[in-house]
């Protein structure tokens, strides 16, 4: 959404059209072992992820060493952006949002997630959670489908009654 954010304010000159957001195991920020397995994720087990592995953790140290330390010169890493510009009161005008996300995700870190909701909340966001105690990542729906479509119908109603 970021992407749709910044172009929409550099073409139009003006916000984002009102809207409600459903974010389903995101925003996630730089975390080792989480991006490990974000990145590993696509690769069958065995023999090539065994082959892989040095490679992802190569890609990572590479971007922890060009953004941490050289970040004046690389500027801000995507995932940081992302998290920034989605609380950005300037870019995105929104009824409400939901965060949607479960402790038992391996890609991203539910603490990321609610520490962004938080953020968001503290800048004027009308933020819900809804926690998925036991679901992985993007498989809430899937672990407990009608508490799912629940929270989405509820914010969309939310939505509609708040832009009238």
């Amino acid at each position: 959404m970021q992407n749709v954010y910044v172009s929409y304010k550099r073409i139009f000159g003006q916000s984002f059209p009102l809207h409600c957001t459903v974010f389903d195991s995101c925003p996630g920020m730089h975390a080792f072992f989480a991006s490990y397995n974000a990145l590993i994720a696509g690769f069958p087990r065995g023999l090539l992820r065994f082959v892989v592995a040095p490679f992802i953790v190569l890609i990572m140290l590479t971007s922890w060493v060009w953004h941490v330390p050289f970040g004046f010169i690389a500027g801000e890493d995507f995932l940081s952006r992302n998290a920034r510009v989605l609380n950005d009161r300037d870019l995105v005008k929104q009824t409400n949002r939901t965060y949607i996300y479960g402790k038992a995700d391996a890609m991203v870190d539910w603490h990321h997630i609610e520490t962004h909701a938080k953020k968001a909340a503290s800048k004027g966001f009308d933020v819900r959670t809804e926690m998925f105690e036991n679901s992985p990542h993007v498989a809430h729906m899937r672990t407990d489908s009608p508490r799912y479509w629940k929270t989405v119908e509820e914010t969309w109603k939310k939505a509609i009654f708040a832009a009238q």
